[in-house]
């Protein structure tokens, strides 16, 4: 087959606005690759409560294996980002979606929670091979005008695997145990390795960056140049940990409200996948006529407001319902990082989304922790008017932090 990945840009090559039509096959493509990642990504929430009884140890305990996976692929991303840059985008990706499949395999037949916890983190950085690839290979081919919206594409699959994810994850544990959920993510990611393989070759004649040490830092150094990127860093650190300090912890929350069984929170979870979703399908007149100033400070408002509002009493039907919005609520923020993390540097783009990925997901290993560590002097609901507060003043420092556009 032809081709399907164009040259890295250079100041004398930028990114076409209007990509031909073998882009639109990589980014399908590239979008089923992070429909994977995410499916393993989210696959242990819902079913915490099936883990802990398996083993026979506290819910808590269990928990932890979501922090495990994310800082095995945050602390990955150092690495990954230069072998991508040096070796090609889309060859790195095949090749991280079928180790992830070997690992998540492993784990369906893990013999104990330390066998497991192993075999999650080994997973998780496999796992950091693909998602920040293949926004850097996106990105590579896009003005940055255009780039919130191409992104939106991939993004939409991405998301779909995290309603795919939690969706599948509580109803196979609850009807086949949740040892199946993790063959059945990883069946999906083979699969997936394949595809990118038979459909997306690697360029024969491509100039890449050297995977020696002192390239390598030369890169880096490039990119943490740019003053933005430390503040960017620190925001989307910020972010991931207030916003996915609940995960884990959703399916006590929901059975606090009498909820029964592993997929009801695998539903709930699921919706805020849909409303990431809604977010993707909206993507283009949310840019044009908030921009992205005010899509931060607006995704802070109803994040903060979901928060608050599932501290309160409610009946448990309105969980998914809340979940929804603040997975709305949650790319109207992360959206406008992760476009300006692409622009971060045009020629060390994979270095670049690896750093941010790095300090995303040390964001999102540490709010589990966060929030394990508030229970010891509050109860569950309340912690999370802590992490409301938080996200309400992230979305309101935003914009002028990362000097963002007040208009489309």
């Amino acid at each position: 087959m032809a081709d399907t990945e164009p040259p890295d840009p250079t100041p004398a090559n930028p990114p076409s606005a209007h990509p031909p039509a073998s882009l639109n096959l990589l980014v399908a493509v590239l979008g089923l690759s992070c429909f994977a990642s995410t499916i393993s990504m989210r696959l242990v929430d819902p079913i915490v409560p099936l883990m802990a009884a398996g083993f026979d140890i506290g819910l808590t305990q269990i928990a932890m294996l979501v922090p495990v996976f994310t800082l095995s692929y945050a602390f990955g991303q150092p690495f990954i980002g230069p072998v991508a840059d040096s070796f090609g985008k889309v060859r790195i990706i095949a090749i991280a979606l079928a180790v992830l499949a070997f690992f998540q395999f492993l784990a369906s037949l893990a013999p104990d929670f330390q066998s497991l916890a192993l075999l999650r983190g080994l997973a998780g950085i496999a796992a950091g091979g693909i998602i920040p690839v293949a926004m850097a290979a996106v990105a590579d081919r896009v003005t940055m005008a255009s780039r919130q919206v191409a992104l939106s594409r991939l993004l939409a699959l991405m998301v779909t695997g995290q309603v795919c994810g939690s969706l599948m994850s509580g109803l196979i544990g609850d009807y086949a145990g949740w040892r199946m959920a993790f063959v059945a993510a990883s069946v999906i990611a083979g699969v997936t390795s394949l595809m990118v393989f038979m459909l997306l070759k690697p360029r024969p004649k491509a100039v890449r960056s050297a995977l020696d040490p002192a390239s390598v830092l030369g890169r880096y150094r490039e990119v943490l140049a740019n003053p933005l990127a430390w503040r960017l860093c620190l925001l989307v650190m910020i972010e991931s940990l207030a916003i996915f300090a609940i995960f884990p912890f959703a399916a006590e929350l929901l059975q606090n409200r009498g909820a029964v069984g592993s997929a009801e929170a695998g539903m709930a979870l699921a919706v805020f996948g849909v409303g990431g979703l809604a977010y993707t399908l909206i993507a283009r007149p949310l840019v044009e006529r908030l921009g992205p100033w005010h899509m931060a400070v607006t995704g802070g408002v109803i994040v903060a407001v979901v928060l608050i509002t599932l501290a309160l009493p409610l009946p448990r039907w309105t969980a998914p319902v809340l979940f929804g919005f603040y997975g709305f609520g949650f790319y109207l923020i992360h959206s406008t990082y992760q476009t300006q993390a692409t622009e971060l540097s045009a020629t060390a783009r994979s270095s670049a989304m690896a750093i941010f990925a790095c300090s995303l997901f040390v964001g999102t290993a540490l709010g589990p922790v966060s929030l394990a560590a508030l229970r010891q002097v509050m109860a569950l609901e309340s912690t999370l008017l802590v992490y409301a507060g938080v996200l309400l003043v992230l979305g309101l420092v935003s914009g002028p932090m990362l000097r963002l556009q007040k208009t489309g």
